[in-house]
């Protein structure tokens, strides 16, 4: 595996980059601890980014078993990476998710698991229905129905714009997010991952994804999905994160 510039942070963190298919270079941290065969791909949910506000980093270097580095990287337009997120698709990651996917097997790996939580999952078995590289997937609070999901969410249309109620403050997009979701089935996707292992995990007080909609996704890609809901999980996995760890953990082991 190919060794890029370190971070500060450790030794065996490495700040690393890739262009994505419309130009724009995504920004990424790579972690490994041994010699790597195998690279976990974690895509960060809606507005989020590769770090997670250092819970992500301090997963990935939980999840790092023997022979496992970990990618995290940011969408396009979120956290150091280049691009407008008014110009965010669900097609858009998907790209992004390739074009990281394509970095990991250029720099040596030999095999690819996914790892994403919320809209990153959803982006996740997307393009894992039909990127074969990715051996194995894990979501976390996905969306099953995001078109649903989010127009629920959507304030205001106007010139060919959306405002969608976040958070924080309202986020301005692009009305194209929500015409091309409609363009995506989720559950079909997701029907289209065995007999590749998929891990489904969700709170089950989740305030912003229904459980139904992680059950849905495992009837879809039974027999070879694994449900794993958290009583006392809310969407953000405020509580519950390292029983999500471990559980993913050990999962890895198995694979």
């Amino acid at each position: 595996m190919q060794q890029p510039e370190s971070t500060k942070r450790d030794h065996a963190w490495q700040n690393v980059s890739f262009v994505n298919s419309r130009g724009e270079r995504l920004a990424g941290l790579f972690y490994a601890c041994s010699e790597v065969k195998t690279v976990l791909v974690i895509c960060h949910g809606f507005t989020g980014s590769k770090e997670g506000g250092g819970r992500a980093l301090e997963m990935a270097e939980y999840l790092a078993l023997p022979g496992l580095g970990v990618l995290l990287f940011d969408f396009s337009g979120n956290g150091e990476s280049e691009g407008s997120f008014a110009e965010t698709t669900l097609s858009g990651q998907m790209d992004d998710l390739k074009c990281a996917a394509d970095w990991c097997m250029n720099a040596g790996a030999k095999h690819l698991v996914g790892m994403g939580r919320s809209f990153g999952g959803t982006t996740l078995l997307c393009q894992a229905a039909r990127d074969s590289r990715f051996e194995a997937v894990c979501a976390w609070a996905t969306p099953a129905h995001p078109y649903n999901l989010f127009q629920g969410f959507v304030r205001e249309q106007s010139g060919g714009m959306i405002t969608i109620a976040g958070e924080g403050d309202s986020l301005r997009m692009r009305r194209e997010f929500l015409d091309d979701l409609g363009e995506h089935d989720v559950e079909a996707c997701a029907a289209r991952i065995p007999p590749r292992p998929l891990l489904v995990v969700h709170g089950e007080r989740d305030e912003m994804v229904p459980p139904e909609e992680a059950e849905a996704i495992h009837r879809a890609a039974s027999p070879s999905s694994r449900l794993r809901m958290i009583p006392e999980a809310d969407h953000r996995f405020t509580t519950g994160a390292e029983t999500v760890w471990r559980i993913c953990r050990e999962w890895l082991e198995e694979l």
